[in-house]
């Protein structure tokens, strides 16, 4: 059923584009009342911010990618979600009703989407939590909360839940009242079949805990199990998670990430932990701003997360276990995010604690006092290492041991600084320490390209918004908007000029006409990020010292032609008349 152009209208007046991008990269401000950020596209990761929000306008576009649009397309990129979901997404948020389509044609054409598969997941999510609850059978899970000094409160702000052990499946019967096809809880990874062909539940016997992607939707579950591992050790799993999905991957996910982002954007800051317990705990403790990895490794997508909340200069706190394999884990955090943020180190009590045990010992306080004492990671991981260099002989070996993990830093400035502080603690020449600089030289100076320069994108969108200025400027014959214009702009003023006469919005006009994808990114790479408007002779005079050799350049490369020579010295002319 097709969703009415009314509807659309309506989504994309509520559903801004600045609040909705702002879920997915931090934004700054920018010009004309507009903002700009890094791109939060997949595929495109970035470190200098491209990406333009116009709220006006209600348009992005990012100069870095060429992808643009308004409010839908932005999410059905940064979500790879199809139009009527992405649509669906919106319409919930913004509360506009969408009408419905009949109820066999949305179960025949439901199976196995994003959408089915979320409300599976929501419905195990509920079943689990009130089981926790009310179920008699949930004592054990519950005790195993309160002994970590979690209440109903906490229970209930997380969404916990107990999924009990039963002979066959508990939630086959709960979808399949909710109408839901039979296969909706295989689908999700909820059910599965057992060797004698009775249906389980996956998650049987375990707490639950859901797990939810950026913006708040539910994408899997986790569960602890509460048996004793030894007694049956070869079988016990202490956690597991849902497979990976067209929701879920674990290696992409931050649990506690929605809850989070506010904090994270306001100060600047992100505490990673390794648990469930570990993040409700430092949350607890009043840290809001804290995430924990889901099971894995902490990996480049996690990275990429946060790098885009954080924005450059932020800080991240690793407060994972007091034990070996969790200062080595924190090491490996410093390496993938030391160059868009400062990595700060909290030791979480004594060795073998954790956030949650450091708060369930010794209450909130011990928490934040742990946070408030962080350290440079870098440099408590090199002073680790030379706690033991009493003798000429532990130090080299303490020496060889640094060099090494400083070979895994890129940024020349940390290795240098660290060079020197490390050659200052072991008593020797800075000369002496074999310390690997990266040898790749720094990459040149970003240039702005072209495209992207203020005065270029001001007068086409000029131009675009009164075809006839043009014509009114007292310019010299010789010159064309091609002469100070690039292609793809001078393509989007040709068309705007062409708009029927009655067109009211030459923009929206504009988008609703493009002919392909290319076309469609010049248009909102115009309006969304076009700076506040010039003068339009200062505007042109601009444009011939910024584009006017390249086009110059061009002409000359057809000096073959006859006429391109003529053309060549009267468009010299022509430029050096209007950069007076």
């Amino acid at each position: 059923m097709r969703i009415p152009d009314h509807t659309l209208d309506q989504i994309r007046q509520r559903a801004t584009i600045d609040e909705i991008a702002a879920r997915y990269t931090r934004l700054a401000p920018a010009s004309r009342g507009e903002s700009k950020g890094c791109c939060p596209l997949p595929d495109h990761d970035e470190r200098t911010p491209s990406f333009y929000v116009n709220p006006a306008t209600g348009v992005f576009h990012c100069f870095g990618c060429s992808r643009g649009g308004d409010v839908i397309t932005f999410l059905e990129l940064v979500e790879q979600l199809t139009f009527r979901e992405a649509v669906e997404q919106l319409a919930g948020q913004v509360e506009v009703a969408i009408p419905t389509e009949p109820e066999e044609i949305r179960r025949a054409s439901g199976t196995g989407t994003p959408k089915l598969l979320r409300t599976a997941l929501q419905i195990a999510a509920d079943v689990y939590a009130t089981t926790l609850t009310d179920d008699p059978g949930a004592e054990a899970a519950r005790r195993y909360l309160t002994d970590r000094a979690f209440n109903d409160d906490h229970i209930r702000a997380w969404g916990i839940g107990y999924a009990p052990r039963t002979h066959t499946t508990l939630l086959g019967p709960h979808l399949a009242t909710l109408r839901l096809p039979t296969t909706a809880g295989y689908d999700a990874g909820l059910i599965r079949q057992g060797r004698t062909g009775q249906p389980y539940d996956t998650f049987a016997g375990r707490l639950i805990w859901p797990l939810h992607d950026p913006q708040g939707r539910i994408i899997g579950l986790a569960g602890r199990s509460l048996d004793d591992p030894s007694i049956n050790p070869d079988r016990y799993r202490k956690y597991i998670n849902s497979d990976d999905s067209a929701l879920f991957r674990k290696s992409d996910t931050l649990f506690g990430l929605c809850a989070a982002r506010p904090a994270i954007v306001k100060q600047r800051r992100v505490i990673v932990v390794e648990g469930y317990t570990d993040v409700m705990a430092v949350a607890a403790a009043g840290h809001p701003e804290v995430v924990g990895v889901c099971g894995t490794a902490f990996t480049a997508a996690h990275a990429r997360l946060l790098s885009k909340l954080l924005g450059p200069d932020g800080e991240i706190v690793v407060m994972l276990d007091a034990d070996d394999a969790g200062q080595a884990a924190a090491w490996k955090i410093a390496v993938a995010c030391h160059q868009f943020a400062t990595v700060t180190l909290a030791v979480p009590g004594e060795r073998g604690s954790d956030p949650c045990q450091l708060r369930a010992d010794d209450g909130d306080q011990a928490v934040r006092d742990t946070v408030n004492a962080r350290r440079p990671l870098i440099r408590e991981t090199l002073r680790h290492l030379l706690a033991d260099a009493g003798t000429p002989e532990k130090a080299a070996v303490a020496a060889r041991r640094a060099a090494a993990l400083l070979d895994e830093l890129t940024d020349e400035v940390l290795v240098l600084r660290y060079r020197r502080w490390l050659a200052s603690e072991l008593g020797i020449p800075e000369g002496q320490l074999r310390v690997h600089t990266p040898a790749a030289a720094s990459p040149p100076p970003e240039v702005t390209p072209i495209e992207h320069l203020d005065c270029i994108r001001d007068l086409a969108a000029q131009l675009v918004d009164d075809p006839t200025l043009w014509n009114r400027l007292r310019l010299p014959d010789v010159l064309e908007p091609a002469d100070l214009l690039p292609d793809r702009y001078c393509a989007v003023v040709a068309r705007a000029a062409a708009a029927p006469a009655d067109t009211s919005d030459r923009w929206a006009w504009l988008l609703s006409t493009a002919s392909d994808d290319a076309a469609r990114a010049a248009v909102t790479a115009l309006r969304a990020g076009a700076p506040a408007r010039r003068e339009p002779m200062k505007a042109v005079s601009e444009c011939a010292r910024a584009y006017g050799p390249a086009r110059l350049a061009a002409v000359r490369s057809a000096a073959g032609d006859p006429a391109s020579v003529g053309r060549f010295a009267r468009l010299a002319a022509g430029l050096s008349r209007v950069m007076r």
